[in-house]
């Protein structure tokens, strides 16, 4: 079972809930919710059964749900829940010896030395998470930090009841799992799931905090969210699994919001019956929720003598945007290249025996690319093991001295 099975969905930071030293000059006078003007949007203790009850209703309306059983609600400190990760990690396969994976994307530059490791993971995970729906049990668990504020809280709490809500319809497990095969398509999937749950919890935000929801330029909103984490990715000492807290909530709440302007809840709940298969989707979404333009290509597996594939993978649009901008590219220039992504295959590959200690690692990671110029410009950002054959990208690296 997936880690992903055992923690479920995890809410981070909400961006418009403000700074947590920052002076109030009391509760201001509060706009209702749309379309949900029966609710109370005044923010509350998430200790109080009153509050999960009142919140609940807030989310079911914002879905347009019955809202149903009340999921449990339990406040935890983030060493708690450091302790509740460090016991789903130690039910969970070891990570093999030599590890070939993490190799792999120290070879490209996406993670550092240990970013896989499951003590990293926990206090990654343990510093990150404010919210965590766990579809298990079908709870909640809101992560207190040493700096609780009603309004933050009530703010999360409103996107993991969102979650549960989801599950509730679509069995959130299950469509992970049947649409998220590769790195990619996990992406955009899991942006379908966060990005509807952040465009809730804004909606609710802004009536909480006492703004005008009609005076919001929400395409900006969602907008500026984005353009913040494009340039946070940068500094990521480790983007592949940064791209997990960032991309999900940005690009996908950008997206939802998008599909919601188009056709409401109604279009929110089609888009969990053929989600986005791609990163390219939600990225070349920028003035509407585009549907795929093309059936991305699937490049062939490397084969070595003497090397064992260990791992096929699909890192996506997403990646190569990533890469691009880490390599020198500006922002805009690496996004415009990595919307010419047609389709690309990571191959990983260990040296025999692929368990000893004097085990290598490769890779080959071939891209596609819409045409021949935007491949030959890839290939140069890329560097060092980069060449481009047509219109693809070949990327290959080894540890092999």
């Amino acid at each position: 079972m997936s880690l992903r099975a055992y923690v479920g969905c995890i809410c981070l930071a909400l961006a418009a809930c403000g700074d947590a030293d920052e002076p109030t000059l009391g509760e201001p006078v509060r706009f209702p919710v749309p379309g949900c003007e029966a609710f109370d949007p005044t923010p509350c203790d998430v200790r109080e059964p009153a509050c999960h009850v009142r919140l609940f209703g807030m989310a079911s309306c914002l879905r347009g749900n019955v809202p149903g059983s009340l999921p449990p609600v339990s406040v935890i400190s983030e060493d708690e829940y450091a302790e509740y990760l460090s016991g789903v990690y130690a039910e969970l396969e070891p990570r093999p010896d030599p590890d070939h994976r993490e190799r792999a994307l120290v070879l490209l530059d996406l993670a550092v030395e240990g970013a896989l490791q499951p003590e990293t993971r926990i206090a990654e995970g343990a510093d990150f998470a404010y919210g965590v729906y766990r579809w298990e049990p079908d709870d909640i668990l809101i992560i207190d930090h040493g700096d609780h504020r009603d309004d933050f809280a009530s703010a999360v709490l409103v996107h993991e009841f969102v979650h549960a809500l989801q599950d509730r319809d679509v069995d959130l497990e299950a469509f992970e799992e049947e649409f998220g095969e590769s790195y990619d398509s996990y992406l955009a999937v899991d942006a379908v799931v966060e990005g509807e749950a952040e465009l809730h919890q804004a909606r609710y935000a802004a009536s909480m905090l006492g703004l005008d929801p009609a005076s919001i330029d929400w395409t900006e909103h969602f907008q500026s969210g984005l353009d913040r984490a494009a340039v946070e990715m940068l500094e990521e000492e480790s983007p592949y699994t940064a791209s997990w807290y960032r991309f999900p909530y940005r690009w996908g709440g950008r997206y939802m919001h998008f599909t919601w302007l188009a056709g409401g809840n109604a279009a929110l709940a089609n888009r969990f019956m053929a989600p986005p298969a791609t990163t390219q989707v939600l990225m070349a979404s920028s003035n509407d929720a585009i549907e795929p333009q093309f059936t991305p290509t699937a490049p062939p597996r490397a084969e070595r003598a003497r090397w064992a594939n260990v791992e096929d993978t699909v890192l996506g649009a997403w990646t190569v945007f990533v890469l691009l901008a880490r390599a020198d590219k500006s922002i805009d220039l690496a996004a415009e290249l990595a919307l010419g992504w047609r389709g690309d295959l990571l191959s990983v590959l260990a040296s025999e025996p692929i368990d000893a200690a004097t085990s290598d690692t490769a890779i080959v990671w071939r891209i596609d690319f819409e045409d021949e110029g935007t491949a030959l410009e890839v290939a140069s950002a890329l560097g060092e093991g980069a060449g481009n054959e047509g219109a693809q990208v070949v990327l290959e690296r080894s540890t092999e001295r």
